[in-house]
This record gives C-alpha cells, structure tokens and sequence, in this order.
C-alpha cells in the first residue's frame, strides 16, 4: 500500500468536517440588542447589559398605573408619585451595569395600597462621532403591588387576576364563557374618545329548529 492511498481516510475525514461546519458558519443570527435589561423578577435592582458608552445611555420609569388607577395621559404626579423618574446608572467592582428602581425614592412618603405597572426604559442616543448608530430604546414593563407600605414584584399573570378579573358571559348561541373588561391597558398617549354605539348585542343570532334542517 502507497503512502497516498494511506492519506486519503484523512484527507476524506477533513472534507466531511468542512461539509458540515461551513453551512454553520454562513447562517445568519440574531441581532444584537444596544441595551438589554437583566431582570430577576423578583427585585427592583435590574442589570444592564450595554454594548454602547455608558454615558450615551439614558434610564428612566414611567408609570402606566398608581395603586390601582390608570395614569391620565400627560400627568406628571399622582397621589404624591411622580409619574416619570430618572435613575442613574452604576457599576460594580466587575465592571458590570446595573440601575435601582425602588417604587419609593429616598425623601418620599409611602405608596399608597394597590396595584402598580410602569415601564423600565433605556435609552441609547448616539454621540456626534457616531453618525452611523441609529437612536435606541429597550423597555420592560414592571408590576407590583404595596401592602401597608411594602412593595413586592407581580407577574403578569397575578398583576391581569388583580386589575383585570375574569368573569362569564353568555355567547351568541347562549352558553357561558370566560371575559375580561379589558382594563390591563397601558397608559395612553393620546385622548380617550367616547365609546362608539354598541350594533350587536350579543343575543342569539339563530335558533337550531326544525327549519334549519338541510342547511
């Protein structure tokens, strides 16, 4: 046997490695988020994960709901709360990122009782030497609820069962099934209209009877 006809299982191992890694390496992958909020969920301490110059980055709290109640579109105190805060950004002895969120500022009196929602928001807004860089901004919406002046993170879903109850109505064929209000929305950035006139009212539109027979 010649020293060639020995290379060749090698010289085949390597072209089937090659066969598999280099449709790999040519998928595409996922964009890479600017400023990616690291939350535990159960504390008001969020880390921050930038691929931006700190200084280029802005974060902020906007309240959608204060102790139960939506916040009116343009309000900037409710109840003694401001609606929009501005939190400043640290770093730890390992270099990492990371911003305090309390529900209560240091210097403020207690929240009231109730549920809350509001939005964590950062900002990322290029400097001059970066004209490239399009502006950014990553938002995580936060639910809690304060108990004799203790606040404690909510899920969704706890926060939805709280606010937005589900109830039973009946169908148009007249059977029971599960409903929301539909109160779990956001505050709003615009003026609320009236409501539009109700067309349907959700009675029976048919009567399974002998005349439907056939159809």
């Amino acid at each position: 046997m010649s020293l060639n006809r020995k290379r060749v299982p090698g010289a085949l191992l390597w072209a089937v490695t090659l066969a598999f890694l280099v449709p790999k390496l040519a998928l595409a992958t996922d964009p890479t988020s600017l400023a990616e909020i690291i939350d535990d969920g159960s504390t008001f301490r969020f880390g921050l994960a930038l691929r931006v110059a700190p200084n280029t980055v802005t974060v902020t709290t906007v309240y959608n709901r204060i102790a139960g109640a939506l916040v009116d579109a343009g309000a900037s105190m409710v109840q003694g709360v401001p609606v929009v805060s501005q939190l400043a950004v640290q770093t730890d002895a390992q270099g990492r990122f990371w911003v305090d969120a309390p529900p209560r500022p240091e210097g403020q009196p207690p929240l009231p009782d109730g549920v809350y929602s509001r939005w964590l928001e950062v900002s990322h807004v290029p400097g001059p030497g970066a004209r490239s860089r399009a502006p950014f901004r990553e938002r995580r919406t936060l639910y809690f609820r304060v108990v004799n002046g203790v606040a404690q993170r909510l899920t969704l879903a706890a926060y939805s069962a709280q606010v937005d109850p589900a109830s039973q109505r009946k169908n148009k064929l007249g059977s029971l099934e599960p409903a929301h209000p539909g109160v779990l929305a956001a505050r709003q950035s615009v003026l609320q209209t009236n409501p539009l006139p109700l067309v349907e009212s959700g009675t029976a539109y048919s009567t399974p009877d002998n005349s439907e027979q056939g159809q």
